[in-house]
């Protein structure tokens, strides 16, 4: 009794080949959607520090002009920034940040001394990305000043890239899955052309051919292996009738 087969080698080739492109396919997309998300997400990091270390720089001159520092926070436009002594204590803040901190007091003692970055916080408008750097100021010894950036935007970004991921990736899959279904029974046709036509191969009708198709490929180098196969076998039948009559 031959060996049962796998369930997989049991199917047709055309799904046998659909499923592998497919597989393969998942593979591909998958691991593209994620270095495309990984990519984005990093661009995006990569813009928005320099964006906050620039204007962190801009705020620590404007500071350092001297003057009122609530007037230099309100001449700056920050939505989110705050300046602090060198004890730790808030002496400006803009409006968004009013009764809260942005730093604590080691973090604003160390702002004062060297630039502080911090990834993420939470503030009353959410989460921000921080840049700190001291600065010098009117007021009494160096001075830390911070910015910050809200992250929703940027979120909000990666969010409406992962739902097109996975929108688009299955669709993606679908329909060159269906292309690749197509593409296989295309292939394949000249080859079922080649089964039916032996299948009518009768003793007595020995020399029919089967269609053998100019694809320049492996089929094609099958049909004529056949055919010259059933030449063989035609010209040893016409030998022994000839023999049988004579």
């Amino acid at each position: 009794m031959p060996p049962r087969l796998p369930a997989f080698r049991r199917l047709p080739i055309r799904l046998r080949l659909t499923i592998a492109f497919a597989g393969v396919l998942t593979v591909v997309l998958g691991a593209s959607g994620v270095v495309l998300y990984t990519e984005f997400d990093r661009d995006l990091d990569e813009v928005i520090d320099r964006d906050l270390n620039a204007r962190a720089a801009d705020m620590a001159a404007l500071v350092s002009q001297g003057g009122d520092p609530q007037r230099a926070l309100e001449d700056s436009g920050e939505r989110l920034a705050q300046i602090y002594r060198p004890g730790g204590r808030v002496v400006a803040s803009t409006a968004a940040l009013s009764g809260t901190r942005a730093l604590s007091v080691p973090q604003a003692r160390q702002a004062a001394r060297q630039p502080l970055e911090i990834d993420q916080v939470e503030t009353p408008i959410g989460a921000a990305r921080l840049r700190a750097l001291p600065a010098s100021a009117g007021i009494e010894g160096p001075v830390a000043i911070v910015v910050g950036e809200p992250l929703a935007r940027t979120d909000s970004s990666l969010d409406r890239l992962r739902d097109l991921l996975l929108i688009a990736g299955p669709l993606a899959l679908l329909l060159a899955t269906y292309a690749g279904y197509q593409v296989a029974g295309a292939a394949l046709r000249p080859v079922e052309r080649m089964r039916a036509r032996a299948e009518q191969i009768t003793e007595h009708d020995t020399a029919e051919r089967l269609p053998v198709p100019t694809t320049s490929d492996e089929i094609e180098a099958l049909g004529h292996t056949i055919n010259e196969l059933l030449e063989r076998l035609d010209a040893a039948l016409r030998r022994e009738r000839r023999l049988l009559s004579d």
